[in-house]
């Protein structure tokens, strides 16, 4: 409202000194009198500031709109990682990631992206995003517990519902290394069935 608010008096500004500049007419005017370069210097600066809130007031409505269309849809926006203790390895996360994957609360997921990663303590990760059309039956409690069991060991399994600027923000995190070269190497074989 502020900035519709601004918006509205800088056109109104605008309109009046741009009306000043095109009405030459001056009580006192004579040779050396520069009230229309007056008037133009006014009016420029109120069109300079007239775009500069136009921009504004679009950045601000397209902002509005990527936040509202990913909140107020149906469709279910969900962040997944899947950890475990190793620095090799990557068979304990591809093998809980295929069982979630393959299994009934797995099945009905698209719009997938998934990447392998070694973080900084070079643990090995998948780190995941997908949508779904409904809620899982199982809590993620249930769902830790059913597909972060790797030969009887608990792995992190964590999942989370995304909403907002959540979502690009967790797509860009998740690739953001994805190209490094123990990461790339991995994640052909991730995606090699995709």
């Amino acid at each position: 409202m502020k900035l519709t608010s601004q918006l509205s008096r800088y056109n109104l500004d605008y309109n009046f000194y741009n009306d000043l500049f095109l009405n030459t007419d001056c009580s006192q005017h004579h040779d050396s009198c520069n009230c229309a370069w007056k008037h133009f210097q006014k009016a420029e600066y109120a069109r300079s500031m007239v775009n500069f809130l136009e921009s504004k007031k679009l950045a601000l409505q397209d902002e509005y709109d990527i936040k509202k269309n990913y909140s107020n849809t149906n469709i279910l926006t969900y962040a997944l990682t899947i950890g475990s203790a190793e620095e090799i390895d990557i068979k304990p996360c591809l093998y809980l990631w295929n069982r979630f994957i393959n299994s009934a609360d797995g099945k009905k997921l698209y719009d997938v992206e998934k990447y392998f990663e070694r973080g900084g303590n070079n643990k090995i990760h998948i780190h995941a995003i997908f949508k779904k059309d409904s809620k899982f039956s199982r809590s993620f409690n249930e769902l830790r517990k059913r597909f972060g069991i790797y030969n009887k060991k608990q792995h992190n399994f964590d999942l989370k519902r995304l909403t907002g600027l959540a979502i690009p923000k967790w797509k860009n995190y998740i690739k953001k290394d994805s190209l490094n070269a123990w990461n790339k190497d991995a994640n052909i074989i991730l995606n090699k069935d995709s």
